[in-house]
């Protein structure tokens, strides 16, 4: 970077929550083709966050988890997402009818709903997701997400060290994949990401990615001592 670095104590984004339609999961999975009993990956990002290294990493957690469906979500080079998949699925063998494609919902709210019909988010690279990942662990939903050097490249990481939870950083494509095979296998594990995260709003123990408060009073600090030097 050209520009000097200022560095906050915990981290530089903090909400408060997210509204969302509530949802029966079986209802909403079997209105889009998906059984009960499947484990259900979801990976939302516009058609610029598409790379093939990426789908193709995904796509081999698809190939280790036989009972598993990805959704796909995304708005902007739909083409480009939808043959992105196709050719990785070709490539590997996997069954292009087990990833599901979804557009754009009318609203935010109805939109945040797909959250409570997958078991894990899958986060794109190098371009992490910002929104959406932090919908996703407010929903708690466990997220895989690959971690880099530069600060779009590390959203998904920051978060996660703002809710105390290391289970699900990659810092390669072999990660990546393995983290995915091993939550989509592992129900008790995705279970106890999501009891963590619960846990992790909880008023008297409030973690720094749930409290914008507490982040507002650092933020007025370091402004303060920057205008004082």
């Amino acid at each position: 970077y050209l520009e000097k670095l200022v560095r906050l104590p915990k981290t530089s984004v903090a909400v408060g929550g997210f509204d969302s339609h509530l949802v029966d999961r079986n209802t909403a999975r079997n209105s889009i083709g998906i059984d009960s009993n499947k484990m259900v990956y979801l990976c939302i990002a516009p058609g610029r966050k598409t790379n093939p290294e990426m789908v193709r990493a995904q796509l081999k957690i698809l190939q280790h988890t036989p009972e598993s469906i990805l959704i796909r979500k995304g708005q902007g080079d739909v083409d480009v997402i939808y043959q992105t998949y196709r050719q990785e699925s070709e490539n590997l063998g996997v069954d292009f009818n087990r990833i599901i494609f979804l557009g754009q919902t009318q609203t935010e709210e109805e939109h945040r709903a797909i959250y409570q019909i997958a078991d894990v988010l899958l986060d794109s690279y190098p371009y992490n997701g910002g929104t959406h990942n932090l919908e996703a662990l407010w929903a708690n939903l466990p997220i895989i997400t690959r971690a880099g050097e530069q600060y779009l490249s590390r959203m998904g990481y920051s978060f996660l060290q703002n809710v105390n939870l290391d289970i699900g950083v990659a810092w390669s494509w072999e990660e990546y994949t393995e983290w995915g095979i091993k939550l989509g296998k592992d129900l008790g594990l995705r279970n106890s990401v999501r009891e963590h995260l619960q846990n992790s709003k909880n008023p008297d123990n409030l973690a720094p990615l749930w409290n914008p408060k507490k982040l507002a009073k650092q933020m007025y600090q370091v402004f303060v001592e920057l205008r004082n030097k």
